[in-house]
């Protein structure tokens, strides 16, 4: 039987997230930060947001190990995605259900609390910080492949079962948003934005890992997760399912290219209003880089 052979692309932004966000489920208008355009020509979803072989774990001498274990997983994850997605979007476009007091079911709950965790963890913005401070905590002490294993065990906890009581990054994020009012939200407009950060957080006064007010998190052009402190709006319900606005669509839009580092996505090509919301997100983020460099 032939060896399993690794995927060597891995796709951190998954495939079938990215259809939500497409016309046709194979291409998606992309604006480029490093050509500081918009593509004019949609560009293939199975081309952008991957790395190679970003979830393999490799042994001492440099080989895989457990060959497309992690990626398999996600797989598997990405499928329940799909179905739970479909079955959201069926609910949401139905108007009644503004008056549903119990949107989600318990399930729904559970499901899209985890996943919203897992899709922050398989970033490779956070697999590569996890990695650089274990590498400065252990003064160097591990190599670079020996910090990228231990940051995939920590941030992708699938290779044993954890112990009771046991705290991984996923876990410990989990906990965090179970804390959080959980509220879906419909734009009618269909015009929601996401980038290679599929999501973005309004920061509160909290010192500390993860602290955030609010976390957008759209999972189609026209669906959106809002986790919320609770009181933070008169609008918030507890799992309830609320209109988007116009000025919410802006607002999340901005917050996703801000958040982004190399390109935000689009169902539709962009209007010259929505160029201008992405060049003032980069801009108030260029500022922002900047009061903080002068802090430091």
């Amino acid at each position: 039987m032939p060896e399993k052979q690794p995927t060597k692309k891995q796709h951190y932004v998954p495939q079938i997230y990215l259809k939500g966000f497409s016309r046709d489920s194979a291409t998606i208008y992309e604006y480029n930060f490093a050509k500081r355009e918009a593509i004019k020509k949609p560009v293939r979803i199975e081309s952008v947001c991957r790395e190679q072989f970003l979830y393999e774990i490799r042994d001492q001498s440099g080989e895989i190990i457990n060959t497309n274990f992690i990626e398999d997983i996600l797989c598997e994850y990405e499928g329940q995605f799909a179905e739970y997605r479909r079955k959201l979007l069926r609910k949401s476009v139905v108007k009644a259900n503004y008056n549903t007091l119990c949107f989600l079911s318990k399930e729904e709950k559970i499901f899209w609390i985890f996943y919203t965790a897992l899709q922050i963890m398989r970033s490779p913005s956070m697999l590569n910080g996890i990695g650089s401070i274990l590498r400065e905590e252990l003064q160097g002490q591990l190599s670079q492949e020996e910090a990228h294993n231990v940051a995939v065990a920590f941030c992708l906890p699938f290779f044993k079962k954890p112990r009771s009581g046991e705290m991984t990054a996923l876990t410990y994020f989990i906990s965090l948003l179970i804390t959080k009012i959980l509220t879906v939200g419909y734009a009618e407009s269909d015009n929601l934005f996401t980038s290679e950060h599929t999501m973005y957080g309004v920061r509160n006064s909290a010192e500390g890992l993860f602290t955030f007010k609010k976390l957008w998190f759209p999972i189609s052009s026209n669906c959106v997760l809002l986790f919320s402190e609770p009181g933070e709006s008169v609008r918030i319900k507890k799992n309830c399912l609320i209109p988007i606005t116009e000025e919410d669509v802006h607002e999340i839009n901005k917050g996703i290219a801000y958040i982004a580092r190399k390109m935000v996505f689009s169902k539709h090509p962009f209007s010259e209003s929505d160029i201008q919301l992405i060049e003032d997100a980069r801009r108030e983020r260029a500022e922002d880089e900047k009061v903080l460099s002068d802090r430091q």
